[in-house]
């Protein structure tokens, strides 16, 4: 199903809803697969009629998309962790040096408790991604408690953020082989946000 719905993401002739819906469903199944290989934690729970083993995520998440294209993907992640606490990164990008640009940050109170997700839908030259790695890095969470989701990464990002963090977890429906001048991912979708929110 991954495949079906990132090919209706990268066709240029998906109309808005489409491509929407697309986003949505992939998302979704981006996180159910990552729940299931969250460490969980057995508990004895009370059933109308007894008691019966159950179980309860040992970790709290916390989403944190990245503004703006990033709330795309956060509806569909609280679907499954409906419980999740949910900061913001809000950046933009710098057309001239290609660097983030940190315009807003919300981020709850995060513990040893917590594991955090950053979403980021397009994963070109990592550089939101690193900035956003290193902010949660100086609030003290380890970076075995962080993980990066994204659906499309351009091998250039992954390779960055591989050498910048070797141990980071990072979850992407399809990485791609370059970038554009324009530091695009190519063959990418062309700009996720503006194709999601239709600001084109």
């Amino acid at each position: 199903m991954k495949q079906l719905y990132l090919s209706k993401l990268r066709d240029k002739d998906t109309l808005l809803s489409e491509f929407r819906h697309a986003a949505q469903q992939l998302s979704y199944l981006l996180a159910a697969e990552i729940s299931s290989s969250m460490k969980l934690e057995q508990k004895i729970i009370e059933t109308p009629l007894g008691k019966a083993s159950g179980a309860t995520l040992r970790e709290e998440p916390i989403l944190i998309p990245i503004l703006r294209a990033g709330l795309a993907m956060l509806f569909p992640f609280l679907e499954i962790f409906s419980d999740a606490k949910v900061g913001f990164f809000g950046m933009r990008r710098n057309e001239k040096s290609f660097l983030p640009e940190v315009y807003y940050e919300n981020i709850p109170s995060l513990s040893p408790k917590n594991s955090v997700m950053i979403l980021d839908p397009m994963i070109a030259t990592a550089g939101s991604s690193i900035e956003a790695i290193k902010r949660l890095l100086q609030k003290n969470i380890p970076l075995s408690k962080i993980s990066l989701v994204g659906i499309i990464a351009a091998q250039t990002g992954i390779d960055r953020l591989k050498k910048e963090f070797p141990s980071i977890s990072i979850h992407v429906a399809a990485t791609d082989p370059e970038l554009n001048a324009q530091k695009f991912i190519v063959p990418g979708l062309g700009d996720f946000g503006d194709r999601f929110f239709g600001s084109y």
